[in-house]
């Protein structure tokens, strides 16, 4: 039974670089680690920024602008453009960070300025405060079958990873194999 995620990550790791990684897959003909290594010939991993990967976790709801020129979003009310009034816009925020910038786009993705706070009464999305605070225990369970081969394949990945351990007093007791040479048709001819 895997009991922490230290262990759910070694095992998980085990199982992908003795198992996963070293099967030939029918349709590639080749493993996933060798097609892996073949597509990065040439080519370097594009780095981005915190702000375009926390950009890309940005949630966002489609509100109707009041008459006031205000919209409520997570109990808050915030104020944007006048000539936004009646029209429905798109509110993209940050979950966790409902008082942080919250940018207004109208129809089709344009750009139509920053929401600003009027009234705050919750700092962060509830579904992100719950998804936050969850800690119940979802997984699969363990079927009792007798063989943990989880267990079986970080073994055998350690092992593999480690090596065994050079004995030089085996290595110097050990018989040499007496080397005959043969000679080929050509230096028998010589």
């Amino acid at each position: 039974m895997v009991t922490s995620l230290d262990e759910l990550n070694a095992s998980f790791t085990s199982w992908v670089e003795m198992v996963y990684h070293q099967a030939v897959h029918s349709t590639t003909g080749q493993t996933p680690w060798q097609r892996w290594d073949a597509s990065w010939v040439g080519r370097k991993p594009v780095r981005k920024s915190r702000d375009d990967i926390a950009e890309a976790f940005q949630w966002s709801a489609i509100r109707t602008v009041t008459k006031s020129a205000t919209v409520s979003l997570q109990s808050n009310t915030y104020q944007v453009d006048q000539l936004l009034v009646g029209k429905r816009v798109e509110l993209i925020y940050d979950p966790f960070d409902l008082a942080g910038l919250i940018t207004v786009s109208a129809g089709s993705g344009v750009p139509a300025g920053i929401a600003v706070l009027s009234e705050i009464r919750r700092h962060v999305q509830k579904k992100a405060a719950s998804a936050a605070a969850d800690t119940a225990e979802t997984g699969a369970k363990n079927a009792a079958s007798g063989i943990d081969y989880l267990r079986l394949v970080e073994t055998r990945h350690k092992g593999t990873m480690a090596g065994e351990p050079i004995s030089f007093v085996r290595a110097s007791a050990s018989k040499r194999a007496a080397v005959v040479f043969v000679p080929t048709i050509q230096e028998a001819a010589r």
